[in-house]
Formats: structure tokens, sequence, C-alpha cells
């Protein structure tokens, strides 16, 4: 009986189904009925930390140096094809439910957008409930800015976390770096900018607005500062940076500097979040 509404429907989970229904009642009415479809989506994914307990990665763990590697790991679910379960980093949606539970939805972005575009093309994508791990510590901070980040280069339509912390947790101050950085409304916009960090330890997301260039670099090596320049699409005379590190407390330090041209050249704090944009 497990399948049984499956096997009536053609095999279909019911993520498909429901957007073929979708589809039809379009084709029906003559115009579109949905714009987005909302999903809710929290890592299942588990391993063992520095004393050998097994936690979940989303959760809200302290610390650990051995735990905090994997929740680094996990953030690969959302966006890399080569990501799978290991005896490291398991799931209970691999294994044995892969064919039903994991595979159709790993890469969990790119493969959700493909199946709206296959069954429902026009649709949009939101991930209204998702957490990235450690909310209330600041590992979790850099987590999700990472994460953010990650939304920027996959292009999700929208996504609103489940577990939002206040201005004295530090992971405010990583959605504040996307969100309104200068206290002015200012916050990262426009097109996205690929851009890829020659470091495995430093993460770099870009964008565009204009003649605006912004971009967002997480350094998750917690004992190298790392230095690195890079170029801007557009010649500007200067940049502001603003940093998010555990040793500068609870705010985002802004800093200023000089570009060469489109040149800019900056170094970010071991385990730390910087934000740059030109002026």
């Amino acid at each position: 009986d497990r399948y049984r509404e499956r096997k009536k429907h053609g095999g279909d989970s019911q993520l498909v189904y429901l957007l073929k229904r979708f589809k039809q009642a379009e084709t029906e009415k003559g115009k579109r009925l949905v714009d987005v479809i909302d999903i809710h989506w929290y890592p299942e994914l588990y391993g063992k930390d520095s004393k050998g307990e097994k936690k979940r990665v989303m959760d809200d763990v302290p610390y650990d140096a051995v735990f905090a590697k994997l929740q680094w790991e996990a953030l690969r679910e959302w966006y890399d094809p080569a990501f799978k379960p290991t005896a490291e980093l398991d799931s209970w949606t691999a294994g044995d439910l892969a064919a039903d539970l994991w595979n159709p939805h790993h890469p969990v972005i790119p493969s959700l957008k493909k199946l709206l575009d296959t069954y429902y093309p026009g649709t949009k994508l939101a991930i209204n409930e998702y957490d990235t791990g450690s909310p209330e510590h600041y590992h979790g901070a850099l987590l999700r800015a990472a994460a953010l980040g990650i939304f920027m280069q996959e292009d999700l339509y929208m996504a609103q976390n489940w577990h939002q912390t206040d201005d004295k947790k530090y992971t405010y101050f990583a959605q504040k770096l996307f969100g309104n950085y200068d206290n002015k409304g200012g916050r990262v916009r426009g097109k996205f900018v690929p851009s890829k960090s020659s470091h495995a330890d430093l993460f770099s997301y870009a964008a565009q607005d204009g003649g605006k260039f912004t971009v967002v670099l997480v350094n998750k090596n917690p004992s190298e500062r790392l230095t690195t320049p890079f170029e801007a699409p557009v010649a500007s005379a200067g940049f502001h940076a603003y940093t998010l590190a555990e040793t500068l407390g609870l705010r985002l330090l802004e800093t200023r500097g000089k570009t060469d041209g489109k040149r800019i050249t900056v170094t970010v704090p071991p385990y730390s979040a910087m934000l740059v944009t030109t002026d």
C-alpha cells in the first residue's frame, strides 16, 4: 500500500502531480493561475561531532571543529550535483529511498527548478522555510551568509528562513550583510555575476546593478586571513567594505579603500564574511 497513490497517478510524486494539475487548469482557464511554488526544505543530513555524538547539521549546534566542517559540506546539497551522502555525512532520505526521496530533489535548487520547468514552465521557485544550522551561534552566521550567496548563485526567486534571530545574535548580521549593510537600505541587488575563488576556503558571490558592483566573500578558514584581488566589471574611484567577524562584536565594521581602475584587493579575516561594494 505504500505507493498506491503514486501508482494511481502514473508514478508521479505529489509535487509533480500538483504541477501537472496547475498546468491543466491554466490551459482550461486561458491564463496563469499560479506564479510561485513554495517548497520548504530542511537538510536531513547527519554526522558525528568531536565526541562521536551524532547530530543533525541544521540543528542549533554549538561550534565544534569536527562537526562544523560537516555543516559547511552540507551546503553543497543546495547546488552541487556531485554531492552525495557519505559515511561521515549521511541521510535517511538516501540509501533504499534514494529513487523516491533523494534523487529527484538533489541538488535541491537546480532539481526543483527543473521539475517546475518540465511540468509547469514559467513557475518561479520559493523556499519559504529553511534553516542552515546553528542560527544562535557565530559560525551559524557564516553558514547563513554562504547560503544566501548560494541562493543568489542559483537564481532562487524567493526565500524566507524559519529561525530568525534578533540583533543580539550574529546570524541577524549575516542577513543584514545582504539586506541593509549600511543602515540606509543598502542591499545586494541586480544581476548575478559568476565568480570563483582560487582558494577552497573562500566563497565568492557577486552582483552588478548598473554601475554598482557588489561582492560577498565568506572565509571559512578558522585561522588564516585571505587576501584576494578581483576585478569589477566597471571602474570606480573607491569601495566600501562591511565585515562580519566574531572579534568585532555584534556589528558590521565599515571600512573604505581605493581601487586601481577596476581592480580591488581586500583581506578577509579568518572565519568571517565581508561585503564589498563600489562607490
